[in-house]
C-alpha cells in the first residue's frame, strides 16, 4: 500500500464532494442555463471520480513505505472524507427533492446523476479505509 497515492485519491474525494456545493447553480436562471450548469457539474464530477478511483486502486496495489502511524492517519482521513461525501450527497438529494422538483422538474435526471456519482465516489474513502485496516491487521 502506498500512502503517496492514497492521499491524492482522498483529495479527489474531497473535490468530488465539493463540486456540487461550490458550483451550485442559481435556480432563478432560465431552464437552459440551469441545465448547462448541472451538465458542467456532472462532467467535472465524472473526471474527478475516475481519477480518484484509479489513484485509490493504484495506492492499494503498489508497494510503498507505510508505517502504523500513516495507516492510522489514512483511516481517520478516509472517515472524514466519507462524512464530507455523505454531507454532499444529502445536499444534492435535498436539491432533487425540494428545489428541482418544484422549479424545473426536467432537471431531475441531471441532478440525480450527480447524486449517483457521489454515491459511487464513496468507494474512494472506503477502499482507503479497508486497505489501511487490512495493512494494520496483517502487520500486527
Amino acid at each position: 500500500m502506498d500512502w503517496r497515492l492514497e492521499i491524492p485519491a482522498l483529495l479527489a474525494g474531497v473535490v468530488l464532494a465539493g463540486i456540487p456545493l461550490w458550483l451550485y447553480p442559481d435556480f432563478s436562471l432560465g431552464t437552459s442555463q440551469v441545465t448547462t450548469s448541472w451538465g458542467t457539474i456532472v462532467s467535472n464530477m465524472e473526471y474527478v471520480l475516475i481519477i480518484g478511483i484509479v489513484l485509490a486502486v493504484l495506492g492499494m496495489i503498489l508497494r510503498g513505505h507505510l508505517g502504523e502511524k500513516s495507516a492510522k492517519i489514512l483511516i481517520c482521513v478516509s472517515i472524514l472524507v466519507g462524512i464530507w461525501l455523505v454531507f454532499s450527497l444529502i445536499v444534492v438529494s435535498l436539491t432533487v427533492s425540494f428545489v428541482v422538483s418544484r422549479c424545473c422538474p426536467l432537471q431531475i435526471p441531471v441532478v440525480a446523476s450527480a447524486r449517483n456519482l457521489l454515491a459511487i465516489g464513496l468507494l474512494i474513502p472506503t477502499m482507503t479505509f479497508v486497505s489501511s485496516m487490512f495493512w494494520i491487521i496483517r502487520e500486527h
